[in-house]
């Protein structure tokens, strides 16, 4: 994609993270109680962290928003860390294989949309589940709210599941 964020832009993704917020009422479950805005190593993507109902466990989802420089597609990117794995026991690479062949089975794990992905920070590896999300700009925002507000269901659903060894989920 490629492309900064603009101005104009930025209004409309707070406008669609507000509609977001407000989802409780709809139909649609609330997938989000509130938002802040983060600073972005990356200049191209607006970031937010978003408090869900399982902030209290230790768990935390990012979105990542980019706008197409024809300005026609918008790109979000979710990041939920759900868990870590405990570096100071021993691993059998064969559970890391079985990691990776979960995503596979089902286009994403244990039949989430979202994918298993690991990233080090701070001397620890942590567990995300992380999904990508491609919606059309001329789309109205309430109907953008309304697709990632399913997606954000699917990932927070996605813990449900057991996870296999080595990841030890944050308590839910």
């Amino acid at each position: 994609m490629g492309a900064s964020v603009k101005m104009n832009d930025t209004a409309r993704v707070y406008a669609i993270m507000d509609r977001l917020k407000q989802r409780s009422g709809t139909g649609l479950p609330n997938q989000i109680t509130d938002w802040i805005e983060i600073e972005s190593d990356e200049p191209e993507y607006l970031k937010f962290e978003v408090r869900t109902r399982l902030s209290e466990f230790g768990h935390l989802v990012w979105l990542f928003f980019e706008v197409s420089e024809s300005k026609e597609i918008m790109r979000v990117e979710f990041a939920h860390m759900c868990g870590w794995i405990n570096l100071k026991e021993n691993l059998d690479i064969n559970e890391f294989v079985l990691l990776l062949v979960g995503n596979s089975e089902t286009g994403g794990f244990e039949a989430s949309s979202g994918f298993i992905a690991l990233q080090f920070s701070e001397n620890s590896l942590f567990v995300y589940l992380r999904a990508i999300q491609h919606l059309l700009t001329r789309w109205n925002n309430d109907d953008i709210a309304d697709v990632l507000t399913l997606q954000l269901f699917d990932l927070l659903n996605g813990v449900a599941t057991e996870f296999p060894e080595p990841i030890n989920l944050f308590e839910k």
